[in-house]
């Protein structure tokens, strides 16, 4: 009656069994308007079978143990009801229960009533947890009584509390937990699953086992707090632990909502993918942290991973897309361990070398190419002479062009990859679907075709959308020309199109030392005749085959 008043129902339910049968008294009643199709009653039953049934199935089939000692039940909102019901029901049969969320306020808190006249042994130790926005959590908080319906349903569960130390279950044998902020979801249960653990199997656990535990999430928790910093101080709204993914590790994923427009979000999934969303995607529930206004995930991140794609919504259907480009970041390949080297023969001591002069010293030599970041499929399928050439032509600061190709100098008749950074097209902002390449060679008087890029070429660096296709260019191109289209959507360079160099290496040949002298001294003329230039060549005219 209290919840029918205080929300504003007006029609309370009560279902039975589908076979119409109410199998031990145990009705629901519902104070949630969706809750009128949920089925209830046949806990006895069920545990019932529990018991006598699938826990001799599981140890017979899998080798669980039976020693109530090493087992667990448990389970949350009409699960964590089960458990209770367990509990009373079947004392010895487990040696703890994990009660999470019980849905007290089912059929006008009968279950109260059930444990006040209980009078029979216990497990030996019991979890019990709620949170304290169990029915707000998951709706609007500026609901009608809303936070009266939490209060109500805060007092039931310390009304539970009171009568189960009464009957023995000191803070010895009963955790009790009553998080802040927690609604009633898998979200919230996951995050305490930890500590419900600790409590319901602490007699497996020694000292040692505990505080090697304890450290760990210590380091984790400090690790956490020193990311969220960083991320804070580079305007960043997301962050990882560890700071770059390893290929099939475990690690976490946290988000700063209070920087973003989810700020005012009460629950936040993460929608987690890897290798251009060709990977293990998902949709992940967040927790709340120890950080103010930052939520977290656990991820697993599979063996093959080379790049974690991600963004973020609430169950209003808001997203954090990174404004439709999806954030992304680099997973690092998992290191081998190193294996231990046979020990080679000592060798015998070499007769001294005479003292050399000191040498003058040599010219330096020339700086190495900077290496591209490795990071995808197709870059590590790349040949040792393209990994070269990009990483000469193009360094890490390629990741953010427009579009390359490699080799970089295409060549008649000869195979080329072309890479395109979809998210660089203005006019391709905001499209969706496959990427094309309509190209053509010298004007596109040869060779015309049409070209469907694979998206996830490269990683998605600041928001880079790397897609790629192979062609051949045409024998005799000596330029190429292309435009790109997504949908309806155009990008040909303000009706200029595209155009990359195609150049026959054969026709290549190195310019005489006196031709350079001769040019740099047209040019330098030209440049004082002339003053600053947008450019010019000389000679001018060019001539075909020549210089």
């Amino acid at each position: 009656e209290a919840l029918r008043q205080l929300a504003g129902i007006e029609e309370v339910g009560r279902r039975l069994p589908p076979d119409g049968q109410d199998l031990d008294g145990d009705t629901m009643l519902t104070c949630w308007p969706e809750a009128s199709s949920w089925p209830g009653g046949g806990v006895e039953q069920f545990i019932k079978e529990v018991v006598e049934t699938i826990v001799p199935a599981v140890s017979e089939k899998y080798g669980a143990s039976t020693d109530s000692a090493k087992t667990s039940f448990g389970g949350s909102s009409f699960g964590g009801i089960c458990g209770l019901y367990m509990a009373m029901r079947y004392p010895e049969a487990f040696g703890s229960v994990l009660v999470e969320s019980p849905s007290f306020w089912m059929d006008d808190a009968k279950v109260l009533d059930v444990l006040s006249e209980y009078s029979g042994a216990w497990p030996e130790r019991v979890f019990l947890a709620s949170g304290e926005c169990e029915f707000s959590g998951t709706r609007d908080r500026s609901a009608p009584a809303a936070q009266e319906v939490d209060s109500l349903l805060n007092n039931y569960f310390n009304q539970a509390v009171i009568m189960l130390r009464s009957k023995g279950l000191d803070e010895a044998r009963m955790r009790t937990f009553l998080e802040p902020e927690a609604a009633h979801n898998e979200a919230d249960w996951a995050r305490r699953f930890p500590k419900a653990l600790e409590s319901v199997f602490s007699n497996l656990w020694d000292s040692q086992a505990y505080q090697t535990h304890l450290a760990a999430a210590t380091a984790l928790a400090a690790e956490a707090a020193a990311a969220a910093k960083d991320a804070a101080s580079s305007n960043t709204c997301y962050f990882t632990v560890p700071k770059v993914l390893v290929a099939g590790e475990p690690g976490r994923l946290f988000y700063t909502k209070t920087a973003t427009a989810l700020k005012e979000a009460s629950s936040i999934q993460a929608h987690v993918g890897f290798n251009g969303w060709s990977v293990g995607v998902e949709d992940l529930p967040m927790s709340a942290t120890e950080l103010e206004g930052v939520v977290c995930v656990p991820l697993l991140v599979p063996a093959a991973a080379t790049e974690g794609n991600f963004c973020f919504f609430d169950k209003e259907g808001n997203w954090d897309s990174n404004n439709g480009s999806n954030y992304s970041i680099l997973v690092t390949p998992a290191t081998a361990p190193d294996s231990e080297p046979e020990p080679a023969p000592a060798a015998p001591a070499p007769e001294p070398e005479p003292v050399a002069p000191i040498a003058e010293p040599e010219p330096s030599a020339a700086a190495a190419p900077k290496e591209a970041p490795a990071g995808s499929k197709l870059f590590e399928q790349m040949s040792a002479e393209d990994k070269e050439r990009f990483a000469k032509e193009q360094g890490p600061e390629g990741y953010n062009s427009f579009y390359f190709s490699l080799p970089g100098t295409l060549e008649p008749g000869k195979t080329g990859t072309i890479y395109v950074n979809r998210n660089a097209s203005e006019p391709l902002q905001g499209s969706s679907g496959p990427l094309k390449v309509l190209y053509g060679f010298n004007s596109w008087q040869l060779g015309n075709g049409e070209l469907e890029l694979t998206k996830g070429a490269l990683p998605s660096i600041d928001g880079a959308d790397w897609w790629a296709g192979e062609f051949t260019a045409a024998e005799g191109a000596v330029q190429m020309n292309f435009v790109l289209n997504a949908g309806d959507q155009w990008d040909n360079n303000n009706e200029e199109d595209h155009t990359m160099l195609v150049e026959d290496p054969a026709l290549r040949a190195p310019v005489p030392d006196e031709k350079r002298a001769e040019f740099d001294t047209v040019a330098a003329e030209v440049w004082e005749a002339n003053g600053a230039k947008f450019f010019f060549t000389v000679p001018s005219p060019l001539v075909a085959g020549q210089p």
